[in-house]
């Protein structure tokens, strides 16, 4: 089975969100999503697509990363979530 990579960033972001991709690679997950803006900094918030809301995960807060899983993060309405 062939895996297809859905990265969401545009070229003028590139050098910004080079690292995100690489650890994605690293990691074998499924892509880096935007999820939405941190309610605290009002950063754009990214995460490795690991398959699933609660597996854990490497996310990406503006500047600085951390491990956990983006369903807390949207339980405990940490993130803003753009309308559609």
């Amino acid at each position: 089975m062939r895996r297809v990579r859905a990265h969401v960033f545009s070229s003028t972001r590139h050098a910004r969100t080079a690292p995100c991709i690489a650890i994605d690679s690293l990691l074998g997950t499924y892509g880096v999503e935007f999820l939405g803006e941190s309610h605290r900094t009002g950063e754009n918030v990214y995460y490795c697509n690991a398959g699933d809301t609660y597996d854990t995960t490497v996310i990406f807060n503006g500047p600085s990363m951390r491990v956990g899983c983006w369903g807390d993060l949207i339980e405990h309405h940490a993130i803003v979530v753009p309308s559609r």
